[in-house]
């Protein structure tokens, strides 16, 4: 097997191996051990954005399948809107999902989405990049057993771009609260078709948690 599949595919043993290791609680989870999980889950995510490049030559050998969905496209511009699209792509190898994207944009207001998976298609890492207008924001959720780890929220409305760094010790219910309407819009979009999947309205409950979790 050539040296590109070896790589992607060393890592997803890896970071299996990894959450594997111990059967300890959440709670008790060590710094030591959180820091391991990120530095895996960066890893997976690193070569699972890469892998068309670095492994350009090998797709066809790893199963490597991308699917797209419009939503909605309009590249010449709305009048009096501007540029407007949405869209969700879903990255497969050997038929199992390992990186889902989802962009909503209208004009200069829109928010990025990317779901990172392992070997097994649970959600690991979590990125969203929101830019509608002063609500300017990047946020970071790291996952065990689907469990929530770290949560990290950078602001972008004043000019020090704080970045706010969540360890299982200070997480809250807001934290929680979110990390789980993530697993659950995941599991939606999976289920794209299946219409026995709640209505993503049930995910906004709470459209204040990044006010609360600033606080």
């Amino acid at each position: 097997m050539k040296k590109a599949i070896s790589s992607i595919f060393y890592i997803i043993f890896t970071l299996s191996n990894l959450l594997s290791q111990s059967d300890s609680t959440i709670q008790e989870l060590t710094d030591k051990k959180i820091n391991e999980f990120i530095s895996e889950i960066r890893e997976r995510y690193k070569e699972v954005k890469n892998i068309e490049t670095d492994a350009a030559d090998d797709l066809e050998e790893m199963d490597y399948l991308v699917t797209v969905i419009n939503w909605n496209n309009s590249k010449e511009g709305w009048p009096g809107v501007g540029h407007k699209h949405s869209f969700f792509e879903f990255y497969w190898i050997n038929h199992k999902l390992i990186k889902l994207i989802h962009s909503n944009r209208i004009a200069d207001h829109g928010i990025y989405k990317e779901y990172i998976y392992d070997e097994n298609e649970n959600l690991i890492f979590y990125f969203e990049k929101n830019f509608a207008g002063a609500e300017k924001y990047e946020e970071r959720i790291y996952l065990y057993k689907s469990q929530l780890i770290h949560y990290q929220i950078k602001s972008f409305i004043n000019e020090d771009d704080l970045t706010l760094d969540y360890r299982l010790k200070d997480l809250n219910k807001f934290h929680f609260a979110r990390a789980e309407n993530v697993i659950t819009e995941s599991n939606w979009r999976i289920k794209w078709f299946d219409s026995s999947q709640p209505g993503l309205d049930l995910l906004h409950n709470d459209t204040t948690y990044q006010k609360k979790i600033s606080e």
